[in-house]
């Protein structure tokens, strides 16, 4: 895209412009001679003839110079927007980036398949140290996706819609354990193996995070058996059932709250 402004056209509009001022000058100066030798009609003829080119060449000339501006204009504004879109496409970019390595950013949905491996590649690390203890996490992230998969089967095979908000209250769950394992993840981020006091602070909130992951993994267990049972009580008398399943909802639910 030619994005320079071009006095092509202006300038030869303008030298035949001036060529035609210049003319008629001449042919002033010489009035009297070609007056004698052409007549007084044939003179005023050329003079007027001469005048109308004036008017032409320099109504081209405006008109060349408006059209090149206009045309100049819109060059510059799409090179101007294609600026701005290539610097758009840039910075979404760099927040795409950004947001693909922000994998433990509360803003969205933690992952457990990127905390697992993120959980992985402490391990072989710097802070194999822990690797049982980060092996435990591991495992219970993996249980948690057991208890999952088992729930839907459940509910599909006993065709419970009405019951769908259990995975939703498991996926909430899920979501909590992934928050105290971050917690582990972030002390790892910047702690240091060489300092004592770095590797009992990642110590501690691993034996931390097993035990509450620990809690709410049993607590998922009973709630899963609870909505058995009531799945298997349905038709009969299932009060105490539905209140035992309902106080499981309600424990879990309290706990992923304050999460």
């Amino acid at each position: 895209m030619n994005n320079k402004f071009r006095y092509g056209g202006i300038i030869i509009f303008t030298v035949l412009l001036l060529a035609s001022i210049l003319g008629l000058f001449g042919m002033a100066a010489a009035e009297d001679t070609l007056i004698i030798y052409y007549g007084v009609g044939t003179y005023r003829a050329l003079t007027s003839a001469v005048k109308v080119l004036c008017g032409i060449f320099a109504a081209c000339s405006i008109v060349t110079g408006a059209l090149e501006a206009r045309r100049y204009m819109l060059v510059e504004k799409k090179e101007a927007e294609r600026i701005a879109a290539d610097q758009e496409k840039l910075l979404e970019s760099d927040r795409l980036k950004r947001e693909k390595e922000s994998v433990l950013s509360v803003s969205k949905r933690l992952d457990e398949g990127t905390i697992r491996s993120e959980l992985s590649e402490n391990m072989k690390d710097e802070w194999n140290g822990f690797s049982e203890g980060i092996g435990i996490l591991i495992g219970q992230s993996e249980k948690m996706d057991d208890l999952q998969a088992r729930l839907g089967e459940l509910l599909r095979k006993n065709g419970a819609e009405k019951l769908d908000d259990a995975e939703d209250i498991l996926d909430r769950v899920e979501q909590g354990m992934l928050k105290n394992i971050r917690k582990v993840l972030n002390y790892m981020e910047i702690g240091s193996r060489d300092r004592s006091e770095d590797c009992k602070k990642v110590g501690d909130s691993i034996e931390e995070c097993i035990g509450e992951n620990k809690e709410l993994l049993e607590n998922t267990s009973g709630f899963l058996l609870s909505l058995t049972d009531y799945l298997n009580s349905q038709g009969e008398n299932d009060r105490d059932e539905l209140e035992t399943l309902t106080s499981y909802k309600d424990i879990l639910i309290k706990s992923t709250k304050t999460k």
